[in-house]
């Protein structure tokens, strides 16, 4: 930043050192702002890199936990509906295998825009790890959480993902969970929600398989 102090009249004093030192003083608070402002700056940043997925820029694994854990005490407490679904990219290894690791990545990506378009902005969603999503959907009930999934499903499978060697075609498994008398916390439902997850992958990939009511 630039502080430049000119006369507007040649006929007026020319400055002495008392006009000098006010500049200064003048020039250190606006450095002092600028600096503040830096700071706020980088710390936004770091605040944003600890709570957001760098790959795809959704909620990272520990932010989703973080305000899972939230939603299942408020859930709790008023006796609303609460239901979580993990969803999994199917034959990933594949995926990257045959095209390559950067691939996969435009992949995890799409999908998570993708799924991201079709849910609720109050909908927590994220990567939870490797081509893993999570998703807890508030107040929502059992049923409506399976069509939900459903929906989701299918609308990855109903259009390729747009990768950089061409379209690709993938689909997606699902597990489904609610919230009951059973489960202690948000990770007890996620850990129904993986049963239903591999029970899904044995079935024949690119379905839903929910979970008993607990």
């Amino acid at each position: 930043a630039l502080v430049y102090a000119y006369k507007t009249d040649p006929e007026n004093r020319v400055f002495d050192h008392k006009d000098i030192q006010l500049g200064v003083a003048v020039s250190l608070q606006v450095a002092l702002a600028i600096q503040r402002n830096q700071i706020l700056e980088k710390a936004r940043v770091l605040e944003e890199w600890a709570l957001t997925d760098s790959l795809t820029g959704l909620d990272n694994r520990r932010h989703i936990l973080k305000k899972a854990e939230l939603e299942f005490i408020r859930a709790g407490r008023f006796n609303h509906p609460l239901t979580t679904i993990l969803m999994d990219i199917d034959d990933f290894k594949q995926v990257n295998d045959t095209h390559g690791h950067d691939i996969g990545d435009q992949v995890i990506r799409g999908i998570g825009q993708r799924c991201r378009s079709h849910l609720r902005s109050v909908d927590i969603f994220g990567r939870y790890g490797g081509d893993e999503y999570l998703i807890f959907l508030i107040e929502t009930d059992y049923d409506r959480a399976l069509a939900v999934a459903d929906r989701l499903r299918k609308c990855v499978a109903a259009e390729p993902i747009t990768t950089d060697k061409g379209p690709l075609e993938v689909t997606v498994s699902m597990g489904v969970a609610a919230k009951g008398q059973t489960c202690s916390n948000a990770t007890d439902m996620i850990q129904l929600a993986d049963m239903s997850l591999l029970a899904a992958k044995k079935s024949g990939k690119n379905k839903r398989h929910p979970t008993l009511k607990n």
